[in-house]
């Protein structure tokens, strides 16, 4: 699925604009609920992007869609330029760049799973793994 050559971003594509049809291509146009559950992505999140060409995205956020739309790493690259973003030599941004040199091979939870055991912040608002104390209560 990292396929991207039917993929076709110009160069005058905004990052969300490179973004939005990486999530058509992929099967999610109008699954956007599936690829946010799954990206821990607010629904809302991804109206923005698709109607704000211009959506100032943070980095978690942006690496968790690279990952879960399986983009390859040089377009990848692209497109966090695109997004007036870089990765530099800081320790989260060279687990940012294993991760998405290794994209065809990692999902979400691998990539959160990796950035715990670097002491680093999960991607974009992924905090659904934990288990919901509520549901834990009434299973006693």
């Amino acid at each position: 699925m990292s396929d991207t050559q039917n993929i076709i971003l110009c160069s005058t594509d905004s990052a969300s604009e490179s973004i939005q049809k990486f999530i058509v291509a992929r099967g999610y146009g109008e699954k956007v609920k599936a690829l946010s559950l799954s990206t821990g992505i607010p629904e809302s999140t991804f109206s923005k992007i698709k109607y704000n060409k211009d959506y100032k995205f943070e980095h978690r956020t942006l690496i968790a869609l690279l990952i879960e739309l399986n983009v390859d790493f040089s377009t990848s690259m692209s497109i966090l330029q695109k997004a007036g973003l870089s990765l530099g030599n800081s320790k989260e941004h060279i687990v940012y760049k294993v991760l998405l040199e290794k994209h065809d091979s990692v999902d979400i939870p691998t990539a959160n799973m990796l950035l715990k055991e670097n002491h680093l912040k999960e991607l974009a608002g992924h905090t659904r793994d934990k288990p919901n104390k509520k549901r834990q209560n009434i299973s006693r």
